[in-house]
């Protein structure tokens, strides 16, 4: 019987291509209909335990954190925008919710690649802003 070690601990190298990726992927979000934000976010919640403790750990709940929100608003701009159509103002809502949404969104992912260039971490990759 031979010894098996298990696979072998993901490199810091490897990680960081990971979270690259990651905004990458979600950037990518605005010419795919955000199918690349959805698949950035099921890969950063599978991977989420192998980077818990490291500067990329901060950055994968900031990603995570960030594609939840976007798809929760983008929800409720469209059902509101689409309720008030009624009474003629739901196309203004829909393009100042979106538009707003588009900036919120991008402008965080852009910091958030920022901070993972310059090996910092997300200081509340929770929070609603940056």
């Amino acid at each position: 019987m031979t010894y098996d070690p298990g696979p072998a601990p993901a490199s810091s190298d490897s990680n960081r291509t990971l979270t690259i990726i990651l905004y990458v992927l979600s950037l990518a979000g605005f010419v795919t209909a955000g199918v690349t934000s959805i698949i950035a976010l099921v890969i950063a919640l599978v991977k989420q335990n192998e980077v818990r403790g490291t500067v990329y750990g901060s950055h994968f709940d900031y990603i995570v954190w960030t594609n939840i929100w976007a798809i929760v608003a983008s929800i409720a701009i469209t059902i509101i925008g689409t309720l008030l159509l009624i009474i003629l103002i739901g196309a203004l809502i829909l393009w100042l919710g979106f538009l707003a949404l588009a900036v919120w969104y991008g402008a965080r992912l852009v910091l958030g690649l920022i901070k993972l260039m310059d090996n910092r971490p997300i200081d509340n990759p929770r929070g609603y802003l940056f």
